[in-house]
């Protein structure tokens, strides 16, 4: 399924498809980075109890959890991977629309 938008006005078109692919690769980076923030998660937690140190709260542990998930989604929007990809996405939706024509 597509990130909220359907096919366009004419059904199933190539350019539609080749949107699909380059949203599936999009799907893929966002995949990459909460991966990573999970390993990253990982390895602070047994930082942590290596140190003796431990996660007192359930918040403590969910606060955690952000501060990896905005690190490493921080680091793929910096990235020139998401960059090129962004902008492949935006234009491969752009050509599946006539121009001129909008959605409601």
């Amino acid at each position: 399924s597509s990130l909220g938008l359907g096919a366009p006005a004419g059904g199933e078109t190539e350019a539609w498809q080749g949107y699909l692919q380059v949203q599936n690769q999009y799907l893929d980076l966002l995949r990459q980075s909460a991966s990573s923030a999970l390993d990253l998660l990982e390895q602070q937690l047994h930082d942590r109890a290596a140190s003796g140190k431990s996660i007192d709260s359930l918040r403590e542990l969910y606060n955690l959890w952000v501060d990896c998930n905005e690190k490493t989604y921080g680091q793929m929007l910096r990235g020139l991977d998401y960059s090129e990809l962004n902008g492949r996405l935006f234009n491969s939706l752009l050509q599946c629309y006539p121009k001129g024509e909008t959605r409601s």
